[in-house]
């Protein structure tokens, strides 16, 4: 099942090696056709870009500072960044983009060909993710699949009786990085003929977190939480082939993914049982590896010179074969009616197979001077194909379950059609009505509603009343109804009666956005933005019941001279939500009332102002400077009951460059930045390892911060 990558990495390049373009223009031909007659066009030629190199330091460690950007480590690191390029009097050009080069989230690309003909690129990126840097764990394995305790663990049924743990914990960082490398190329085949291709290898490793539990009921089941490996391998491939001429365009192609995982399960020791107990270890599934292929359709066609119609279809297929795990790692626990070491599976393998199907179809047409009329037919279909099986099962490696009561697999699909229909109409020489209609079916397969419609309407005026003011208003009201709510009757246990999920329930939505910018002169900008939405579930009595979500933006843009600019924002929002529950369990036959409801609440403010002073020094010097503060809260209510602790964050980031051009083309810069960050959450805060009784966690901590990033370096234009 795995691909052959080099065969892939063979066929991403095979366009690239044909190349023939007898039948093509030359570049002075084409030259001479596009060469703007206002522009140095000769000037282009040659190299041209910019190149920076220096120095950086951190000065402190911190995941959350640098989750995403690499800066998560106090010490030196490298500056490097570069944007050049080349084009030669034979049309022959070269580019290069250089972003991070000496942190964990760089990122190079180049490309190379000679216009009109062919190209060729080349690409690699780093994308890192710093999750906690303040974890422990006793176990011993960490990054392979099997995790085991040491040998002098003492268990006990609660954590207050792990008398070696503080003995045995030791750190351990829950990151993951990924590395993409990608290859593709193009060529002009002949005349309005164009051959692409491209093929990217990506690879995840590191660790994430996950919750492992052992036991029946809730009474006497115990949770682990453990650093889950990740060892993930994507392979993409994207080959098509596209012919244009002036009245129509065609694409063809081709795209598949493959996905490997290097560790099919993982499997821990129990640290609440004994090795030799029936219940001493555990084990957990990871994503199987698994394909998707897709030939695709894109053609456009200009029915006149006012109208266009756009087509794109696609056919598609999941495929996933990896043998199915036993029921349990525990051999002890077999059905009594069964003899042999393990549970007998139906089957070895799930042989999961889900068909797609995508067509979108468009027009667009110009009617005259003032209207513009659209529509878009839409079709999506996911076809699951994967065989049902009845299969017996242990709950939580601890509890055998008679075959009377096996559960078959619930092979999900769907298909959605959808129509939109929308018209422009310029009402005046500065005033634009926008509005439209959208329609929406949905049906799926072994869910609550088996279909749902949702009708959208909307509405969009654009206008300018004086030369300085720009204003804005789009009103959208949306309504979605569903066949009648029947729980499905294959997931055990049943459902309250009464439950309604949000996505499948009725819904009615309300949204307005109003927004204007006004210039104050040539100096002053002001710009004012606000959104509301509604979302209104009135015929669910538990679940979901109403939610609203509320934004506004303020901004403002100042040339206090021809050299000093400025600028300043403010930006809130509001998201609430209510949703009502029931404690009591429901039998099958029967709806237990809401006995409870709960209320939540987001709210997030940031500010924002910054200066640019450019020729402090006349010719030599230039200053900027930003500054941001943010801050969110968030908080949950329960009635009857009482309220949980508000979740805080706060982050507040002061940035200040200093440009000093040694010469016309060669500038050094100083930048620093200071940033502190400070979180709140209940859920984590002073919450050890073995806080809880029941579970054994990593210990992690909410992340704060307060630190400074400071650059020394040198830009050279070409």
């Amino acid at each position: 099942m795995k691909p052959v990558t080099v065969l892939l990495l063979t066929m991403a390049l095979a366009p690239v090696v044909v190349v023939s373009a007898q039948d093509q223009p030359g570049i002075e031909q084409i030259a001479a056709k596009w060469r703007c007659k206002f522009c140095p066009f000769d000037e282009q030629l040659g190299l041209h870009g910019e190149v920076e190199g220096g120095l950086g330091y951190v000065s402190d460690d911190s995941f959350k500072r640098g989750e995403y950007n690499g800066l998560h480590e106090e010490g030196v690191y490298l500056i490097g960044n570069a944007d050049l390029s080349y084009l030669g009097e034979d049309a022959q050009y070269w580019d290069l983009i250089v972003e991070d080069l000496g942190l964990d989230s760089r990122y190079i690309y180049t490309e190379t060909g000679e216009q009109g003909k062919y190209s060729l690129h080349l690409e690699y990126d780093e994308i890192p993710h710093f999750i906690y840097d303040t974890s422990e764990t006793p176990f011993r394995g960490i990054g392979g699949n099997v995790l085991t305790l040491p040998p002098s663990w003492v268990p006990a049924p609660s954590t207050s009786g792990f008398t070696e743990l503080a003995n045995t914990l030791q750190p351990v960082d829950i990151k993951t990085q990924r590395k993409k490398l990608g290859v593709g190329g193009s060529m002009i085949a002949g005349k309005g003929w164009e051959l692409t291709s491209s093929y990217t290898h990506e690879r995840q490793d590191g660790l994430k977190t996950t919750g492992a539990a052992i036991g029946a009921n809730f009474a006497t089941s115990t949770a682990t939480i453990l650093p889950l490996p990740v060892d993930y391998t994507t392979h993409q491939l994207d080959v098509a082939s596209q012919y244009s001429v002036a009245d129509y365009q065609i694409k063809f192609g081709y795209y598949g993914s493959f996905f490997e995982n290097s560790n099919r399960f993982l499997t821990w020791q129990n640290p609440f049982a004994n090795p030799t107990d029936p219940v001493g270890s555990g084990s957990l599934s990871q994503p199987p590896d698994n394909q998707f292929h897709q030939l695709y359709f894109n053609g456009g066609y200009e029915i006149s010179e006012q109208t266009r119609a756009t087509a794109h279809v696609a056919i598609g297929r999941m495929l996933q074969d990896e043998d199915l795990l036993p029921y349990t790692v525990n051999p002890a626990l077999q059905p009594p009616s069964l003899t042999g070491p393990l549970f007998p599976l139906p089957r070895d393998s799930a042989d999961a197979r889900i068909d797609t199907y995508t067509m979108d179809l468009g027009l667009l047409s110009n009617i005259d001077d003032k209207l513009r009329l659209s529509g878009k037919l839409r079709y999506q279909e996911q076809d699951n194909r994967t065989p049902r099986e009845a299969y017996d099962y242990v709950i939580g490696d601890t509890a055998v379950v008679q075959s009377a009561d096996a559960e078959s697999n619930l092979p999900y699909g769907f298909k959605t059609n959808t129509v939109e229909l929308a018209g422009t109409y310029r009402l005046a020489k500065r005033a634009r009505l926008l509005a439209g209609i959208d329609y929406q079916t949905y049906a799926r397969t072994f869910q609550e509603v088996e279909e749902t419609d949702e009708h959208t309407l909307w509405s969009k005026i654009t206008f300018r009343p004086g030369d300085t003011l720009d204003v804005t208003v789009k009103l959208t009201h949306s309504d979605r109804d569903g066949d009648a709510y029947q729980p499905v009757l294959q997931i055990n246990p049943p459902q309250n009666l009464l439950l309604r999920k949000f996505n499948l329930a009725d819904r009615q939505r309300n949204e307005v956005n109003v927004s204007a910018s006004f210039g104050m002169g040539e100096m002053t900008s002001v710009g004012l933005s606000a959104d509301y939405a509604e979302d209104d579930y009135s015929d669910s009595e538990i679940g979901l019941r109403e939610s609203d979500d509320v934004a506004y933006i303020l901004d403002l843009t100042l040339a206090l001279t021809e050299d000093i600019s400025a600028y300043g924002f403010y930006t809130r929002e509001e998201m609430n939500s209510e949703l009502a529950g029931a404690s009591a369990f429901s039998p099958p036959d029967t709806a237990t009332q809401s006995d409870w409801s709960e209320s939540s609440r987001d709210e997030i403010d940031t500010i924002g102002v910054g200066f640019t002073w450019w020729n402090v020094i006349e010719g030599k010097l230039d200053i900027g400077g930003d500054y941001t503060y943010s801050s969110s809260t968030g908080s949950v209510d329960v009635d009857p009951g009482t309220a949980f602790p508000d979740v805080t964050a706060r982050i507040a980031t002061l940035e200040l460059d200093i440009d000093y051009h040694v010469e016309e083309h060669t500038t050094t810069r100083l930048s620093v930045t200071y940033e502190e960050f400070d979180a709140r959450d209940w859920s984590t805060d002073g919450v050890d390892v073995d806080t809880i009784p029941q579970v054994l966690s990593l210990g992690q901590s909410t992340p704060s911060y307060a630190d400074y990033v400071v650059g020394l370096s040198v830009r050279h234009r070409f």
